[in-house]
């Protein structure tokens, strides 16, 4: 608006001090750069502060790392590539060793053919390496190894004996009319009728 840059605060105290200049003006930017210096004093102080106190509320939940040296881990660095969506990338890459522990919380990798890893790598950005050969690709064998239950120790209603459906408790057995098949209504399949709506 005025055609120049306008001068700012900490413009005023990175100026050179001049003698010419008369004692209110040399007053006033003496208490600018007082008032800059207190500023940023506070500022520090309140910064560390909040950041400890960030630190405390984390590390209350923090669990601790369960990384040694020489295990196997994960990396998480998700990679996208064109034309690939982001739902089909491999976000872990690996696996990795750890060879040193730089840190409670940073580790010095080595790739598996000795490569060493050029950054540190933090906890959160590692998982434990499950090896595929590891995972049972079929669900157990259990066989026949133990014998069958006797017959005696099964309960009564268990199984259908052959021939005709038996009855059972509080139950009975109907016929329908187009198949020789019984069927079994029970006394909650019976509803008493509340109204009749039309005749």
């Amino acid at each position: 608006m005025y055609g120049r840059e306008p001068r700012l605060p900490i413009n005023v105290s990175l100026l050179m001090p001049s003698d010419n200049l008369s004692a209110s003006v040399s007053v006033h930017r003496a208490r600018i750069v007082k008032n800059l210096e207190d500023a940023q004093r506070i500022i520090q102080s309140n910064t560390q502060l909040a950041q400890q106190r960030m630190k405390d509320k984390y590390d209350k939940t923090a669990a601790p790392v369960p990384f040694e040296i020489g295990t196997k881990v994960w990396v998480y660095t998700p990679k996208l590539r064109k034309g690939l969506s982001k739902k089909l990338t491999h976000n872990y890459h690996g696996p990795y060793w750890i060879v040193s522990k730089l840190s409670p919380v940073h580790f010095r990798l080595l790739t598996l053919d000795n490569r060493p890893i050029s950054v540190p790598v933090h906890a959160n950005r590692m998982k434990l390496y499950c090896d595929p050969s590891d995972r049972p690709l079929e669900p157990p064998d259990v066989g026949h190894s133990s014998p069958d239950l006797a017959e005696s120790d099964l309960p009564a209603d268990s199984f259908v004996e052959d021939g005709p459906m038996r009855s059972r408790s509080n139950s009975a057995v109907v016929r329908s009319a187009d198949s020789q098949e019984p069927k079994i209504t029970r006394p909650e399949d019976f509803y008493e009728p509340q109204m009749i709506r039309d005749a």
